[in-house]
């Protein structure tokens, strides 16, 4: 069992940092400069654990402390409220230490009756949930890219501790390439667990060894109470070109849950290659008639229709950041350390990025009104000249066209790969930034209307959303809010679809574009540099540069 393993006590990372400093002073110098480590390699080395199946292994079971550590744990968090100020500290010290093991105890720590052990608990809680997270971050990813096999029980183990779904999707990742063909039974009971998140995770990576035993399992979990386990199993059908999971992903479209009708809307266009309008923000009665027209096309050729399989697997993000250098006139890349591994001039005044799950990068010059796309390896492949305008937002589509903003042609348009513009919509207002959304529309911000809006595919504006400011970029999150930032308050601000800000944070100069990352963090450009905040708003990560208007992260 889990529970019983003993849990081995790692030093904090300020601890690490102090003893790595050390030894860089006592160390003496060499000639050439140290490799620098992947970003999440040089997480586990600061906390001991080496990439390594059965290092990673022990940290996962740690996650679990046995009956006697939970009883040290709840000792420790009594020592919280001692009327000693210095057993106070001592105490909080020795809980901040433990990265792995202690949630559970602290968020039960939170209800105290005792202000201070509420207190201070807090505290302790929020730092570690942060770094236990980060750490479980750099776990998964480590299986990922060094193939650690043989890790898929203790994984399972990590479920329950990832509460946000970047986490569970790195950890589902992670099983793929850890898991064999003789995880398939141990799978397969999980299938029966309670947690509905370990049957997502269970169908999804059976489905990966064994696809005959997952599309035997997937046809009963379609009638599972969880519409997240349905639609995991619906994917598996549909992945081997089952045409029974069809009336089940139209089904789904009424869900209550935006996520159920945002992920069966992307199964059922992939699969069928049927592009009806739905806008899954939109209340049930406006989103009726279109789920209609997917049952009518569903009775009268869903029998027939040509579908596309295997589905397209959703892109991996890469941990990297594009950055405009106005300045230098390049776009910069850097890794997720911080760390610049690729440059390039690309013209006067690149004012768009946008990076590539296969590591390809889209530039746009302001100036010379062109859009130019490179490979890994810095190559040209694809290039666009003499556009209407200059380019201020660019998108690459799921189609292979690609989206750009052109705000003095008061312009958002689509080109071909052939580089003819196939969609165009007329916007005043100087559309500086362009998102095409899940269901065909597209977000585009509009900098002098002081306005936020949608465009249908007819190119008129089906939504819109006042900002009392200026706004150069938009994006929508999963949940269907709508983030901006403005650049005449120095705020960004999130709206729910009916136009209420549910969320603001002030004190940017004059912010640029914004981005809601996989992590659920968002990515703030303004004129110091780029910055990523937590939900709660904290500056988590900053890069500091000038001259920066645009980024993306991918």
């Amino acid at each position: 069992m889990l529970m019983n393993v003993e849990y081995k006590s790692r030093p904090s990372l300020a601890l690490q940092a102090g003893v790595w400093a050390t030894l860089f002073l006592v160390l003496p110098t060499v000639a050439q400069e140290p490799i620098a480590l992947p970003a999440n390699l040089k997480l586990l080395q600061e906390f001991e654990i080496a990439p390594t199946k059965e290092s990673v292994a022990d940290y996962l079971i740690s996650l679990y402390p046995s009956p006697q550590e939970r009883e040290m744990l709840g000792k420790l968090v009594a020592e919280l409220g001692n009327e000693s100020y210095a057993q106070r500290e001592s105490a909080s010290r020795q809980l901040l230490r433990r990265p792995t093991g202690v949630i559970p105890i602290l968020e039960e720590a939170t209800k105290n009756q005792d202000f201070e052990i509420r207190w201070r608990s807090k505290q302790i809680l929020d730092h570690t949930e942060r770094e236990s997270r980060r750490l479980l971050e750099a776990v998964f990813v480590t299986v990922q890219k060094e193939k650690l096999a043989g890790l898929c029980r203790p994984l399972f183990g990590a479920i329950p501790l990832c509460k946000d779904d970047y986490l569970r999707n790195q950890l589902r990742r992670a099983l793929a390439e850890t898991a064999g063909d003789a995880d398939a039974t141990f799978l397969i009971e999980q299938l029966r667990s309670s947690d509905a998140q370990q049957r997502v995770a269970a169908i999804a990576t059976l489905g990966k060894i064994s696809p005959k035993s997952a599309a035997e399992q997937a046809a009963v979990l379609i009638a599972d109470e969880s519409q997240l386990v349905q639609l995991a199993a619906l994917r598996i059908l549909a992945d081997q070109g089952r045409r029974d999971s069809l009336p089940h992903l139209v089904r789904l479209l009424d869900s209550a849950e935006t996520p159920v009708r945002t992920e069966s809307i992307r199964i059922l266009r992939a699969f069928t290659g049927q592009h009806f309008a739905f806008t899954v923000y939109e209340p049930a009665d406006k989103r009726a008639a279109s789920v209609e027209q997917w049952k009518k096309w569903l009775a009268g050729s869903g029998q027939s229709a040509e579908l596309k399989f295997p589905l397209t697997d959703v892109a991996i993000d890469l941990g990297r950041l594009l950055v405009c250098d106005m300045g230098q006139q390049k776009v910069i890349e850097f890794d997720n350390a911080g760390v610049k591994v690729w440059e390039k001039q690309v013209g006067q005044a690149p004012w768009a990025c946008f990076g590539l799950a296969n590591g390809h990068r889209i530039t746009g010059s302001y100036q010379d009104k062109n859009v130019v796309e490179f490979d890994e390896g810095g190559n040209e492949v694809w290039r666009m000249n003499d556009l209407p305008g200059g380019p201020m937002g660019v998108q690459r589509l799921d189609n292979g066209n690609t989206l750009l903003a052109i705000p003095d042609a008061m312009q958002v348009i689509e080109v071909s790969p052939d580089k003819k513009i196939v969609w165009k919509a007329a916007l005043d207002g100087r559309p500086t930034f362009a998102r095409r959304l899940e269901d065909g529309r597209t977000l585009v911000s509009l900098q002098q209307h002081q306005r936020v809006v949608e465009v249908d595919e007819g190119g008129k504006v089906a939504w819109e959303l006042p900002i009392g400011g200026m706004s150069f970029s938009a994006d929508r999150t999963p949940a269907g809010t709508t983030l901006i930032c403005d650049l005449r308050t120095g705020e960004v601000r999130e709206y729910d679809r009916g136009g209420t800000v549910v969320f603001k944070k002030a004190g940017f100069s004059n912010p640029y574009t914004i981005q809601r990352l996989t992590n659920g963090n968002t990515m703030v450009v303004d004129r110091t540099g780029v910055k990523e905040l937590d939900p709660k708003g904290n500056i988590v990560k900053d890069l500091p540069m000038t001259n920066v208007y645009r980024a993306h992260r991918f």
